[in-house]
């Protein structure tokens, strides 16, 4: 497996250096986007959070991902949100950009152990992925940048994301060649996660496993097309105690979304609702915010957030949210002067 940590030196931020490694790679890593001090701060913030669950449990995740609990809208997740969102101007050359409300990722050190002996969490599994694409077959080319903060510096033997790069380039490829995938794509919202032929095919075209290492305060942003997933940290690594604080930004242009569009985003801000990753078109927010275990009633006795916080509550957050409308006419940049394509 490759290696790799990315760099964009000059200008914060250099633009041309970060598209040309998204067009090429399908990846980039930008550094400096908070600084050490404001990474503290936020993960003391999500350490206080976490100290109200009982001794005995964890916050629900997948793969470390938090979906619910309305931590997308916690005071540390918006002023994150807030901070990244100069990455995705100079990306989209745009400050009229609605964002997501999407995951926050979260995970102990294996190698620390609960009263009793028992591990938070675990090791990486030799061989295990859950690599995926998060864009189906029904969106023809280039329709979102998806990104990533991170609050602790993660190396390549840390809890950190894995690439095939250079995939987002063969996206049609991939599914005219395999047409139960676009199916199973399309099924499941734009999640479509690679079966073991599936990876071959791409590993045949060059495509190969890479792992992301990022520094504190850095983003990688990513092309939806590439596909990715995230592995755990591998026994014996350096950092022995080191925590994943990670939080999941998407930014697009304002002048893409619809009516209807508006209007989920609108729900999701006032209701505190947690959305996907897409923040303007087929905007999709979660209605279920107290995990349940079996369905017999609450998992966790941890009181949901009841506010948005005063962060959230600026004209920039509530224009990031769609509830405060952008003046397309006022001469200032719109954004690109192209739309995400559908397939009919």
């Amino acid at each position: 497996m490759e290696t790799h940590t990315s760099d964009t030196t000059g200008t914060k931020f250099d633009r041309e250096i970060i598209m040309k490694e998204l067009e090429e790679k399908g990846y980039c890593v930008i550094p400096n986007v908070l600084t050490s001090d404001e990474c503290d701060v936020n993960i003391a913030a999500y350490r206080d959070w976490l100290a109200k669950f009982p001794e005995d449990e964890w916050p629900l995740n997948d793969e470390s991902l938090i979906m619910t609990y309305r931590i997308g809208h916690s005071e540390p997740t918006w002023k994150v949100r807030l901070a990244a969102k100069k990455v995705f101007e100079t990306v989209w050359q745009t400050k009229k950009l609605l964002s997501s409300f999407d995951s926050v990722a979260i995970s102990p050190p294996p190698e620390q152990r609960q009263a009793g002996g028992r591990p938070v969490s675990s090791f990486a599994m030799p061989g295990y992925t859950w690599l995926h694409l998060d864009q189906s077959s029904s969106r023809h080319g280039l329709h979102c940048y998806q990104g990533a903060v991170y609050l602790e510096e993660t190396c390549q033997t840390d809890y950190c994301l894995r690439v095939l790069p250079k995939s987002h380039k063969l996206f049609r490829e991939f599914y005219d060649a395999f047409p139960e995938a676009a199916e199973r794509g399309v099924k499941q919202q734009d999640f479509c996660q690679l079966l073991n032929e599936e990876i071959t095919w791409y590993e045949q075209h060059g495509c190969h496993l890479t792992k992301v290492a990022v520094p504190k305060g850095g983003t990688v942003v990513w092309d939806s097309r590439l596909v990715h997933d995230n592995c755990k940290p591998e026994r014996g690594r350096p950092n022995c105690d080191r925590w994943r604080f990670v939080v999941f930004v998407c930014m697009a242009p304002a002048r893409w979304t619809t009516p209807k569009d508006l209007d989920k985003k609108r729900h999701a801000y006032h209701h505190l609702r947690m959305t996907t990753h897409w923040p303007a078109q087929n905007v999709t927010y979660f209605e279920e915010q107290v995990p349940k275990l079996g369905g017999a009633g609450p998992k966790t006795s941890v009181p949901l957030l009841e506010q948005l916080p005063e962060v959230a509550k600026s004209d920039e957050a509530r224009m990031l949210a769609g509830v405060l409308e952008y003046d397309f006419e006022d001469g200032e940049p719109n954004g690109p002067d192209w739309k995400p394509v559908w397939v009919e």
